[in-house]
């Protein structure tokens, strides 16, 4: 039921499943819209958590981020080769990810993509995008500072991809400045989610959770 892609409806499922499995207080990793979560989580279910990392995503969203998402989330090609799935996620990402070789490409093809009968076809349900098709060029999104203040309790840190169309730099800033015990780290060469098991964000996160 797509109506049910809300972010309080994904909070209240990431309560539940927690609550199924024993697990009274956690470290999160937000990616994106997971980041999203966690900001709802902070205000509701404070307990939960112990430490938070915020990966490519804040307070305020770039707009043409959100426009780029929805692109590509709404009609998504189907292809019967993996090196066309390959090929088509360079065409959309490669230059936000200069980063990676064709190997992480032929990864992410296979991260993203499933086999259905004689096509390979998109992981996710495209209905994903309906809560976007109302956006424009012109339109203001809201900011969630209010609940962003509910991360302050606990250590943050925050990534953010070097070409990243969603998470901006001067947002990183204010994030920093607003929250007292944060820390960022710049993803080089990698855009909107950076890729976490890779070199770099891989060693950031390890550094920040020991």
């Amino acid at each position: 039921d797509s109506n049910r892609y809300q972010l309080p409806v994904e909070a209240n499922d990431v309560v539940r499943v927690c609550s199924a499995l024993g697990v009274e207080r956690a470290d999160f990793i937000g990616t994106s819209r997971g980041g999203l979560i966690l900001h709802l989580l902070a205000a509701s279910h404070p307990a939960l958590i112990n430490r938070v990392i915020l990966n490519d995503i804040g307070p305020v969203i770039a707009l043409a981020g959100l426009l780029h998402i929805r692109g590509y989330l709404a009609d998504p090609p189907r292809f019967t080769l993996w090196s066309d799935v390959a090929a088509h996620l360079k065409n959309l990402f490669g230059a936000s990810f200069p980063l990676l070789s064709p190997k992480d490409w032929a990864d992410m093809a296979q991260a993203l993509y499933r086999v259905q009968g004689k096509d390979i076809v998109a992981d996710y349900d495209p209905a994903l995008a309906d809560g976007l098709k109302g956006l424009t060029a012109e339109t203001t999104l809201p900011d969630i500072w209010s609940l962003f203040e509910g991360l302050k309790p606990f250590p943050l840190l925050i990534l953010r991809g070097e070409n990243s169309t969603i998470l901006t730099a001067e947002t990183v800033a204010e994030m920093i400045e607003r929250h007292p015990n944060a820390e960022t780290y710049l993803a080089k060469g990698q855009g909107h989610a950076p890729l976490l098991h890779l070199d770099g964000p891989r060693e950031a996160i390890a550094g920040f959770l020991l």
